[in-house]
């Protein structure tokens, strides 16, 4: 069975992609930031994308990785940079140690 980690699983997009990957039979974990909660059958992985441990823990096992995770908009630019370049630098590190089979991002 197939198990994908989603990251921005309660965000806009994640948050409907999960279901639908749980209703056809994937396991699937999601990145999400702490007290923030998940469907049914997911299992929650909270944590910052900023942090490379969390997340070198949270692709080990998975065969795919969906990167949802963002931030949009905010009074303080430098989280913008934070979360979505060196967030996306963090996760692709961690993919990088680890044989999956392949990620999605977002365009």
């Amino acid at each position: 069975m197939m198990t994908i980690l989603v990251t921005g699983g309660t965000g806009l997009v994640g948050s409907r992609l999960l279901p639908r990957l749980v209703a056809v039979g994937i396991h699937c974990r999601a990145l999400v930031r702490a007290g923030k909660t998940v469907p049914p059958g997911v299992m929650a992985v909270q944590g910052d994308i900023l942090d490379p441990a969390l997340l070198a823990a949270a692709v080990k096992g998975v065969d795919a990785v969906v990167h949802l995770a963002a931030v949009l908009r905010t009074p303080e630019p430098e989280k913008i940079w934070a979360v979505n370049l060196e967030g996306a630098r963090n996760l692709i590190a961690a993919v990088n140690n680890h044989d999956l089979h392949s990620v999605i991002l977002p365009l």
